[in-house]
């Protein structure tokens, strides 16, 4: 999400240059300093050359139109116009960017290929209803979510803060949901009745179980394999259940609403069974990338979402996918 780049009329050219707005007085053919004017100051900032032609010209990321001539005794106009275009909330941006990879049912495309889910209902309620910004939805693998937040080609993804993820997202801290992770198995695994047992991490990893997650699980790499658990990874979520039934590994780790709607979707829920082992919970918040103008607005960000909490809006969304 970026205001626009260039506003150039015959008198005032304004541009946005490494993210840093600039503003300088132009006259066709030459910068100039104009001694009768505030414009000086801005004259005596370095820019590149930028032909001018003598009509005027609006180049920006939005509908063109004509700003007109702005001479003599509107030039205070036109000053007071081009600085209400750089105050945050009254220029003309695009849509907030958000990212995420196909999960069911907290993200996911329905039978339209419209984006849906419980993550898509309760950032969209917050994104339009309570900051009042448009919101364009794009799906891809997990890892290139993650690099296009860190690149700033997206604006937010909902995830697991991590170190390495708060190197380039800033956090909204107010989760907007918390997960169980309870443990699954073939239907068969003879070690049944010693999951139903487990009650944490490191009673996975001394028993031996092996893991099945997928790329880009960093909550498996951190509590998982950075502890000594075996981990193997598939290259998609569905692949992670088919890995399982074929007695790749021994337990996935996940939440319940999450793993029913999947097994459902691919006719597996009948050969993954839920034991009774619970080894802990975590909290998804929404993150927001540092060069995204909508970190600025970070801590509003996060009183939507608690006033979502606080008004049964979270909780009506998650009904919907019980």
């Amino acid at each position: 999400m970026h205001f626009p780049l260039v506003i150039l009329t015959d008198n005032l050219m304004v541009f946005k240059r490494d993210y840093q707005y600039k503003m300088i007085r132009a006259y066709p053919g030459k910068n100039k300093t104009d001694n009768r004017s505030p414009a000086s100051a801005f004259s005596r900032i370095r820019m590149p050359s930028i032909p001018l032609k003598q009509e005027n010209t609006l180049a920006i990321d939005a509908p063109v139109s004509i700003l007109g001539s702005m001479r003599g005794r509107f030039f205070r106009l036109e000053v007071i116009l081009c600085l209400l275009i750089l105050i945050p909330g009254t220029a003309m941006s695009q849509a907030v960017h958000y990212v995420f990879q196909e999960y069911k049912p907290a993200n996911y495309l329905d039978e339209s290929g419209q984006p849906a889910g419980f993550f898509v209902d309760i950032i969209r309620e917050a994104v339009e209803n309570r900051l009042g910004l448009d919101l364009r939805i794009s799906v891809f693998p997990w890892v290139r979510c993650q690099a296009l937040v860190r690149q700033g080609e997206a604006d937010l993804m909902t995830t697991i803060p991590t170190p390495g993820r708060l190197e380039y997202a800033d956090l909204v801290n107010v989760p907007i949901w918390i997960k169980q992770y309870r443990l699954y198995t073939y239907r068969d695994h003879p070690r049944i009745p010693e999951m139903h047992g487990i009650r944490s991490l490191e009673e996975i990893r001394k028993v031996r179980f092996t893991v099945i997650s997928y790329i880009g699980n960093n909550w498996a790499k951190t509590n998982l394999e950075d502890i000594g658990v075996p981990v193997l990874n598939a290259t998609s979520v569905e692949g992670m259940y088919r890995m399982l039934i074929a007695r790749r590994g021994d337990i996935i780790v996940d939440d319940p609403i999450l793993v029913r709607d999947n097994l459902n979707s691919a006719g597996l829920e009948n050969r993954i069974v839920l034991t009774e082992g619970l080894v802990e919970s975590s909290a998804f918040y929404p993150m927001i990338s540092k060069q995204s103008d909508l970190s600025a607005r970070t801590d509003e960000f996060a009183a939507a979402v608690q006033a979502m909490w606080d008004d049964g809006s979270i909780a009506s969304i998650m009904e919907r996918y019980q």
